[in-house]
């Protein structure tokens, strides 16, 4: 089993990967929205979901190299919310996240929704409307399942009992 720490770290990041699904499913299927924009919060949290599952895989592989656990999640702290940039580290890790590449690049404009000028520009400008489908959750589970595939198993056993 590799370093308990680093497995208790990197499941604490998937369980905030799949906290952060479970509430993007509960928008996007069970109606929860803000007045005059509905689909924001949906979209936003489809892609902070993808964010965390992408970091928990980088939160890992940089454990597994046997780098100090605080300077691995002051790192990730610091790298952009742009699903893209994360993605590039990850492909730098392994080139097989290159099949992932065209999910994120559907996401990425929510990214950053969380900032009202961003917001802005997609509820104003005709050019970047937020188009929900059900590929969105579908897409969150791909993205999960890619992840976990490349962490190894005892790291998802570890239950977290509150």
């Amino acid at each position: 089993m590799e370093n308990i720490y680093l497995c208790i770290e990197v499941k604490k990041w998937l369980i905030m990967a799949e906290r952060f699904k479970n509430a993007a499913y509960l928008c996007l299927n069970e109606g929860f929205s803000f007045e005059h924009s509905p689909q924001i919060p949906g979209a936003y949290l489809t892609a902070f979901s993808i964010e965390l599952y992408l970091k928990s895989f980088l939160f890992y592989k940089h454990g597994s190299e046997g780098k100090n656990i605080q300077e691995i999640s002051s790192m990730l702290k610091k790298i952009s919310h742009g699903l893209k940039d994360i993605l590039n580290k990850c492909v730098e890790c392994d080139n097989n996240f290159e099949e992932l590449i065209a999910v994120i690049d559907q996401y990425e404009k929510y990214s950053f929704l969380k900032y009202p000028d961003e917001m802005d520009k997609i509820l104003y400008d005709k050019d970047k409307t937020i188009e929900i489908s059900s590929t969105f959750t579908k897409d969150i589970e791909k993205v999960e399942s890619f992840v976990n595939q490349r962490i190894p198993i005892e790291i998802q056993k570890i239950e977290r009992h509150n």
